[in-house]
């Protein structure tokens, strides 16, 4: 389970805390789930090898985050894999109405755009 460091302010996530962000995250329905998901921020592709643990200079590379920073409990359920550099562009702290929203929507990867 994830922990914050009370001096540093840094929270230290654990490979479990990676598992649960990612299947919290909407899904692409012509992509397999275990290598693609959808960030709810800015509705493009998450690709799982591009951590940005590995990759921290690559703005498309993918974090953890907060669904409810409002109320910021490090659990499972309140985890999600986005961008790092769209949690900045998040719409409010409390993101349990606008992840419904995405969810409850049909989106698939744009194989066309990708393979010209």
């Amino acid at each position: 389970m994830a922990t914050l460091d009370q001096i540093t302010g840094i929270i230290d996530f654990e490979l479990a805390d990676l598992e649960a962000a990612w299947s919290n995250s909407p899904i692409l329905l012509n992509k397999n789930e275990i290598e693609f998901r959808l960030c709810y921020i800015c509705k493009f592709h998450i690709e799982r090898k591009n951590f940005a643990g590995i990759n921290q200079n690559d703005s498309f590379a993918w974090t953890i985050d907060l669904i409810n920073a409002k109320k910021p409990k490090l659990e499972f359920t309140n985890f999600i894999a986005v961008h790092q550099s769209c949690i900045e562009n998040r719409q409010s702290l409390d993101s349990r109405k606008q992840l419904k929203y995405v969810k409850a929507m049909k989106w698939e990867f744009d194989e066309s755009f990708w393979n010209k």
